[in-house]
């Protein structure tokens, strides 16, 4: 993703959140959104996990996880995903979704 695309791809989750997640929109304020988006593109990019659909699909699986999230990143069986360079982003989304929700990601 380049980071020309980065203001306008993230105002566009912005509003796909705010429409998708009212309940967490409205619990952290449009400031809080941003910076959880913000932070959540950083956290994705920084993993390999590169698309707009996988990081939008991160940032969701981040709020459907809830505060419970950083803690999940941080076990041995996410690690060792997360920071694997031979896996494709996508690969890596999916994992880590079965990992978190026990629930393969949709298509």
């Amino acid at each position: 993703m380049a980071a020309s695309m980065l203001p306008g791809f993230q105002e566009q989750l912005l509003r796909r959140f705010r429409s998708i997640r009212p309940a967490e929109f409205a619990q952290l304020g449009e400031s809080g959104m941003r910076a959880l988006i913000q932070d959540g593109v950083a956290t994705a990019l920084r993993h390999g996990i590169e698309t707009e659909r996988d990081v939008a699909s991160f940032i969701d699986l981040r709020l459907k996880t809830g505060p419970g999230f950083e803690a999940a990143l941080q076990s041995e069986a996410a690690r060792k995903v997360l920071d694997d360079g031979t896996l494709p982003g996508p690969f890596k989304l999916q994992l880590l979704h079965l990992h978190l929700t026990g629930e393969v990601l949709e298509a």
